[in-house]
């Protein structure tokens, strides 16, 4: 299934909050239950606690709100936050296209670009393909980096989310 030709971007509010926690849930649940770690209100306090709508974008298709994703300053760098795609739109390329964006602000602003990914998560590989590497891990989490201008190209379309 190609990307969707009304995909659409709009900031957030704080008014979003609660459907983008639902959508935190619906995305992460499989993963956090493979690490047996699935626990809906610890997933809402995280995302309130991480929540910073003016830094958020919503992604659309048409009028449906399908994912988010955050690009938030943290001193010399920029997080990317809150990276969530509904299943029914994952696999499409529109996670590339979310990641791209990403990126050409991280590279723009000259500045490195970090996130955090479960581990055993297959988005791992998928951040991986576009220069990012593992700065350090745990138990549950990974952190992963890219350099600004890494100069990597970008991967050919492969139609992974």
């Amino acid at each position: 299934m190609p990307i969707p030709p009304n995909l659409r971007f709009a900031p957030a509010t704080g008014d979003d909050y609660e459907r983008l926690v639902d959508i935190r849930l619906i995305t992460m649940r499989p993963s956090l239950e493979a690490l047996g770690r699935f626990d809906p209100v610890r997933a809402r306090k995280r995302f309130a606690g991480e929540f910073q709508p003016e830094c958020t974008t919503l992604v659309f298709d048409e009028d449906k709100l399908i994912g988010c994703y955050a690009i938030i300053p943290k001193q010399d760098q920029l997080y990317l936050g809150h990276f969530y795609l509904l299943p029914d739109y994952q696999g499409q390329g529109i996670g590339k296209l979310l990641l791209e964006r990403a990126i050409d602000v991280a590279d723009k602003a000259q500045k490195d670009i970090v996130l955090i990914v479960l581990n055993q998560s297959p988005a791992q590989a998928f951040y991986a393909k576009f220069g990012f590497t593992v700065a350090n891990s745990d138990e549950v989490e990974t952190i992963m980096m890219r350099p600004t201008n890494a100069g990597l190209p970008r991967p050919q379309s492969d139609n992974q989310s």
